[in-house]
């Protein structure tokens, strides 16, 4: 998944070569393309200067490492004089960003490693226990694994009782009143259930390597 993020300096005066050598001076091999984009080659990472501003952007997947991403987007803010400001979401503190991601990779393993236990006859048992694990976690909601979205969603129902029918069509335009829409689950929920599933399985939490 493709992550936005810009560093709003009107300060920086740091260019396209300048980040480049800067990147190459901390260990970071990368490639200065034909239109100005400075393109890690270790990491899914590439810095581009827009309006003004330098931008990046972040694949994150699940055998990134994320720590030394994130180290070095908060190092690359200092050196441009800069905070950092993910799309959709505003500032971010360094251990905002880290949870953040790790949450998203683990709910790509956790996608990898479910598509495997659906292939070998095993996931009815899995997803059986691994829900008892959310629906202690978050008493009360209507938690499921969403298999086109590949993520945890709370099925909330539309009307008086739950989602306001005018919100709801913002989502899903074809709602009507009475049915049930499903919303992703907030928090950091695919991080806590994925350790209790590597615990619990772990042959089949390292499927995602091979996936």
């Amino acid at each position: 998944m493709k992550f936005v993020l810009r560093f709003p300096s009107l300060l920086s005066e740091v260019g396209a070569e300048g980040l480049q050598e800067w990147l190459k001076e901390r260990g970071e091999p990368c490639d200065l393309t034909e239109e100005g984009q400075v393109v890690l080659q270790a990491m899914p990472l590439n810095f581009t200067m827009q309006d003004t501003q330098w931008t990046a952007e972040a694949k994150v997947e699940p055998a990134v490492p994320l720590s030394r991403l994130v180290d070095l987007l908060f190092a690359t803010s200092m050196h441009l004089g800069s905070d950092v400001l993910l799309d959709a979401v505003g500032p971010m503190g360094r251990p905002d960003l880290w949870l953040l991601w790790a949450d998203e990779q683990d709910r790509q393993r956790l996608a990898r490693a479910l598509v495997v236990a659906r292939d070998t006859g095993n996931s009815n048992e899995i997803l059986k226990r691994l829900w008892s694990i959310i629906h202690t976690l978050r008493k009360g909601h209507d938690d499921r694994w969403d298999v086109s979205w590949e993520r945890i969603v709370e099925m909330v129902p539309v009307g008086d009782d739950g989602m306001a029918l005018a919100e709801a069509r913002r989502l899903q335009p074809a709602i009507e009143e009475g049915g049930e829409i499903a919303v992703p689950v907030g928090g950091f929920l695919h991080t806590l259930v994925w350790r209790w599933f590597s615990e619990t399985y772990p042959s089949m939490a390292e499927s995602w390597e091979s996936t």
